[in-house]
């Protein structure tokens, strides 16, 4: 069985040319520059000098696997460009193309979830080994995504708008989140079926918010069943996940697990690294299990 690196190499020795990219920048001769280079390096290229049509491409052309955004697109910003494709297609790598004296903002821009930047001018073969760094990322996340089984929600009922919210954007990762509503076919039996989602899930995601601190009934026993489910684990396990909706406290019980704040800035970006991490721990310890019992 191939290990987690041989399949990320041989999948993108194979999509390296295939991931479509985007270049938007209110200088319309850098564009056409960046696109000729782009375009003889095997790349398919779409170009946008305005933000709204940038977007317009992204809903348009599903293939596009990266981004590369000018800092300073005239009355907007390449940041919050950036957050607007992130908030539909979550994960995509973003290029910031920043001047000397905006360096600053460029880094701000990584912090808030672009993959990295350069400065202009820049070296085309340094664009050229970005594009390639952000496309095996892309690729890593991918794979990971496809390996991480069934990401149960655990939510309050007065937070169900928000947690639909949150399974859309863990769709469309490429995840693989389970929720009631989405979920349970019509005639079945909703309290077994919630109790064999969470059997069957690799990850358990208790969303926590002012409502659901106060909550009695299911959600208290979903959050018991995965509390013995954390006793059958290895220590370096990542299983059950706290994620504050909003400012409210943790209940002691899942007080000892690191939490996330999906309403930060970085919320997101630090709850998708958590599952990674969780994915990347099981990987070793499967690997070293098959190397021990073939020693």
């Amino acid at each position: 069985m191939p290990s987690l690196s041989q399949s990320l190499e041989k999948k993108v020795s194979t999509n390296k040319r295939s991931v479509e990219i985007l270049c938007v920048d209110d200088d319309r001769n850098l564009l056409e520059i960046v696109k000729m280079r782009l375009e003889s390096a095997g790349y398919k290229v779409y170009t946008a000098l305005l933000e709204e049509d940038a977007i317009d491409l992204l809903h348009d052309r599903l293939d596009i696997g990266l981004a590369i955004l000018d800092l300073q697109l005239g009355n907007s910003d390449g940041i919050s460009l950036m957050e607007e494709i992130h908030s539909f297609k979550p994960g995509l790598p973003v290029i910031i193309l920043t001047a000397h004296g905006s360096i600053e903002s460029a880094v701000e821009a990584m912090k808030r979830g672009a993959f990295n930047y350069l400065t202009k001018p820049f070296d085309p073969r340094e664009l050229l080994l970005q594009i390639e760094k952000g496309i095996e990322k892309l690729d890593l996340d991918s794979l990971l995504a496809q390996l991480s089984g069934r990401l149960f929600l655990s939510y309050a009922r007065e937070d169900k708008n928000h947690v639909e919210n949150l399974y859309r954007k863990l769709k469309q990762a490429g995840f693989f989140p389970w929720m009631d509503v989405m979920d349970i076919v019509p005639g079945e039996v909703w309290e077994s079926s919630v109790m064999r989602a969470i059997k069957d899930s690799d990850f358990f995601l208790a969303c926590i918010s002012q409502s659901s601190v106060t909550k009695r009934g299911m959600i208290q026993k979903e959050i018991r069943t995965a509390l013995s489910t954390c006793d059958t684990l290895l220590d370096g396990d990542i299983y059950l996940i706290p994620i504050r909706l909003e400012e409210c406290y943790i209940p002691e019980r899942l007080s000892g697990f690191q939490w996330v704040d999906l309403y930060a800035i970085d919320g997101w970006k630090r709850l998708v690294t958590s599952i990674r991490e969780g994915l990347k721990r099981r990987a070793v310890a499967a690997s070293q299990a098959r190397e021990a019992g073939g020693s």
